[in-house]
């Protein structure tokens, strides 16, 4: 049971980085501040 909660943690860990890697390069990129909110 420990080693399935570990492997589900580990990829959740990795879902939620990559949309904060998206979420800032939608920061960096978008001109505005209403599309940068949107991101």
């Amino acid at each position: 049971m420990t080693i399935i909660a570990t492997y589900l943690a580990g990829i959740l860990i990795i879902i939620g980085s990559f949309f904060a890697l998206t979420a800032a390069l939608g920061l960096i990129r978008l001109p505005d501040v209403y599309s940068r909110m949107h991101a």
